[in-house]
């Protein structure tokens, strides 16, 4: 008493006998003018004192009588109890449902949360208690969505009845006359079982946070949690750097999308990975988490950014783009990426070629308006990057050439919505067909066919040697309309049509990106693996070093390693030395990097670039 009554450590004896006062005053003596005063005390006591689980029990009960000594009150208006206090249903939640049902009220979240948690049927883990905040939270949001106007119940026949026994045991108060006609819902199962299909729900998702907390205590707010957390309490997450992102994103897209660059997002984001598809599959989900995204996108893309090369990143809703419409996108990113590739031919983008792109976003077929975002964005990252369809040629060769044709034939549509076709415009194309393993010589003929097509157009007329271009005659229902001399024309009816008749082409491009649980298993079990330390690779020729790439060219990679550029001259003799074809080995080599680690090993150029990282090894290499 002369320490103030709130010495932790006092003996709990000596704080019940000043407990007993308390309740006798309050239940006894029923001291209106008294009572806030007592409850307040008493609730000082529950706290001060709440690792004995004497005091916690006998202080909740007594604050659970004296609800009752207030005429009129709605104890459903109160706080709902957090946590298990006892091992039975707590009279508080009793007296609030009941209240609720007879008032004809459905009963909302948090008291149906607090049924489920005081159940003594619910099993608690540890994710409960490490993870209160959060799954209580979780709990409210997926409550509300299935039962946006509270859980309906209709009121059982059992009554509740009540009287309160004094924790010193000298006094008992019948508290049935102000307690009234209420029902009680202690021995009904059902709701309650409802209930716990959703909190066993949300600790399973939680089970992941709640270990890493367990790991790191003061982890709770740090971008590694956030990316542990389910997307709907990702958004209203909180934390140092959480904030620190959060303030970061907010700056760079203050004016629309913007470039960054590849190394700073993954140090923005905290990624502890090598640079690849698994590390970018790692900073879109940590960016989803803020209602942005990323593009090239590891989920939609046929290629992502090289390493100093930037993404793009926007603004966006919670959800991604369906599934239905990832074909759609697939196709007109890539007629996006040769039509990009096309206009850039004679090294100036016009105005006129820039809105013919925009116009190829927006007429894309079988697109949302979220589907047209990501592909505006990614139009934007062709901008910036200067298209390269040579870096697709190690996934697109596997194709047969019918498949490739197809392909092809998606280059021509793209070029082939201008009203005038280029002469470097039809290098261009010509580049196209040969990346893609195609003859040259039939980009004419392929072009003529597709603007002969029944789609309105007429066959192409070859210019003469002074003309700027190859004109193409306009459509009769064209011929009488106005227009600027030079001016690009895009029929978006004309582009619609040609994404309908291209069912083949998705199918084809299905191939290339179909990544099942198995591979998206395989690429986590890489990714911790090319984390280790970089050790010097000891090679025999005759072993199964590198694994999954064929034998003959095991000898010509391990010398590879041992540089970080070649000559094109030191190549081919490296190669004829191992009696290989150069740019076939090179080609089956990047498509067995790309297919293990999700990027190619060799840059091409001349000099060539030996991307070591991309395996994670040191360019130092020892033969046996």
């Amino acid at each position: 008493m002369a320490s103030g009554r709130s010495n932790p450590d006092a003996n709990v004896g000596f704080v019940f006998l000043y407990f007993y006062g308390l309740e006798r005053r309050l239940m006894l003596d029923q001291a209106a003018d008294e009572h806030g005063l007592i409850v307040a005390e008493v609730e000082r006591l529950r706290h001060t004192y709440q690792k004995s689980y004497s005091v916690d029990r006998y202080a909740g009960l007594l604050l659970d009588a004296a609800k009752l000594l207030q005429p009129g009150r709605r104890c459903y208006e109160d706080e709902a109890p957090v946590g298990r206090s006892d091992y039975e249903l707590p009279f508080s939640v009793r007296l609030a449902v009941g209240q609720l049902l007879a008032d004809g009220k459905q009963i909302p979240w948090n008291w149906m949360h607090a049924w489920v948690l005081n159940d003594p049927q619910t099993s608690l883990r540890t994710v409960h208690s490490r993870a209160e905040k959060e799954l209580s939270e979780l709990f409210r949001l997926r409550f509300e969505k299935k039962y946006p106007d509270g859980f309906r119940l209709s009121a059982p026949k059992a009554r509740l009845r009540w009287s309160y026994r004094a924790a010193s045991g000298s006094f008992h108060v019948d508290l049935q006359s102000k307690l009234g006609d209420l029902p009680d819902v202690a021995s009904l199962t059902g709701p309650s079982n409802k209930m716990r299909e959703i909190l066993d729900g949300c600790a399973g998702e939680l089970e992941g946070y709640s270990r890493y907390l367990g790991r790191r205590p003061d982890g709770r707010g740090s971008l590694q949690a956030l990316s542990m957390l389910p997307a709907e309490l990702a958004q209203s997450a909180d934390g140092g750097e959480v904030r620190k992102l959060r303030e970061w994103l907010d700056g760079v897209l203050a004016t629309g999308p913007a470039l960054v660059e590849s190394g700073e997002l993954m140090t923005r984001l905290a990624i502890d990975a090598n640079y690849g598809k698994v590390a970018v599959r790692s900073c879109a989900d940590v960016l989803q988490r803020f209602h942005v995204a990323l593009m090239p996108n590891p989920r939609l893309s046929l290629q992502l950014p090289k390493i100093g090369q930037p993404f793009v990143l926007y603004r966006c809703g919670s959800e991604e783009i369906p599934d239905s419409e990832i074909a759609p996108f697939r196709l007109a990113s890539l007629a996006l990426t040769f039509a990009a590739f096309v206009a850039h031919a004679d090294s100036a983008l016009s105005a006129e070629e820039s809105k013919r792109l925009v116009d190829m976003v927006q007429a894309a077929p079988g697109l949302s308006d979220r589907g047209r975002l990501d592909l505006g964005a990614h139009l934007r990252w062709l901008q910036a990057v200067p298209a390269e369809p040579a870096a697709l040629r190690s996934r697109l060769s596997v194709f047969s050439a019918e498949d490739r044709h197809q392909l092809g034939l998606v280059a021509l549509s793209a070029a082939a919505a201008d009203v005038s076709v280029h002469p470097a415009e039809i290098k261009a194309l010509q580049r196209i067909y040969k990346m893609l393993g195609l003859n040259e010589d039939g980009v004419l003929s392929d072009l003529h066919s597709a603007l002969a097509s029944p789609v309105g157009l007429t066959a192409i007329q070859i210019a003469p040697a002074t003309a700027r271009g190859f004109a193409i005659p306009k459509s009769p229902d064209t011929q009488n309309k106005p227009g600027k001399p030079g001016e690009i024309h895009l029929d978006p009816a004309r582009l619609k049509h040609i994404g309908e008749s291209t069912q083949r082409v998705n199918e084809i491009l299905s191939k290339v990106f179909i990544e099942d649980e198995a591979e998206a298993e395989a690429e986590k079990a890489t990714a911790e693996k090319v984390r280790q330390p970089p050790a010097a690779i000891v090679v025999d020729h005759d072993k199964a070093g590198f694994d999954g790439l064929e034998v003959r060219y095991k000898g010509f990679l391990a010398e590879l390693l041992t540089r970080p550029e070649w000559t094109r001259t030191d190549l081919d003799m490296l190669a004829r030395a191992h009696e290989l074809m150069t740019d076939g080995a090179l080609e089956a080599i990047n498509e067995w990097a790309f297919n293990q680690y999700g990027d190619a090993l060799v840059e091409d150029g001349d000099p060539a670039t030996i991307q070591s990282y991309v395996i994670g090894q040191s360019a130092t290499v020892e033969h046996v």
